[in-house]
């Protein structure tokens, strides 16, 4: 319906434009009736069509926010056969083969494995297995994860990883022990 109100105003435009250059004092438009309109008149249907389509087209998109895309607690997936985990809690499925390659440069390491995901605030995903040296944050776009940032952790990797949200951060943990607190920006420093 928006779109039939800008073709509309659109055209109304372009013909009060046409029209103002024009040397007739009074003019015949028949776009909605058959009143005939002064070049002033012409000018102030202009001015408020102008007015009218910004407005319009200002209205089109709706942003909600504030947005919070925060899982409360992090979700351990062991993978499949496949390369893929998945949780049906968050309607989630990927395939993580591509992280197990870049970080022991073997593809077929994700075999019996699990792999901790969380989700910040801002929407990013937080993925880390055991043994892995890097945390990887990735978001979806067009039904694939895209990596935004890889964290370095360690140069042995981390044995017993864990996820813990503390907005706005998400904190990693090696057992009990608070490693680092990251949000989609980078690292911030031990809590």
């Amino acid at each position: 319906m928006v779109n039939y109100f800008l073709v509309i105003l659109a055209i109304n435009i372009f013909d009060s434009i046409y029209l103002i250059g024009t040397t007739d004092f009074c003019l015949d438009i028949k776009l909605f009736n058959s009143k005939q309109y002064t070049i002033l008149e012409i000018k102030m249907k202009a001015i408020i069509s102008v007015f009218a389509l910004a407005l319009l087209t200002s209205c089109a998109s709706v942003v909600l926010e504030p947005a919070d895309f925060a899982w409360p607690i992090e979700t351990v997936l062991e993978t499949d056969g496949n390369g893929f985990i998945q949780d049906n809690r968050y309607s989630f499925s990927v395939n993580v083969k591509p992280l197990f390659f870049a970080e022991v440069n073997d593809s077929s390491s994700f075999k019996s494995e699990s792999v901790r995901v969380i989700r910040g605030e801002k929407g990013y995903y937080y993925m880390i297995a055991s043994g892995f040296k890097n945390i990887y944050l990735s978001y979806a776009e067009n039904g694939q994860m895209v990596i935004h940032d890889i964290v370095f952790v360690s140069e042995f990797g981390v044995d017993l990883p864990a996820f813990n949200q503390r907005k706005p951060y998400i904190e990693l943990l090696e057992g009990e022990e608070t490693l680092l607190l990251l949000n989609s920006d980078g690292i911030k420093g031990k809590e």
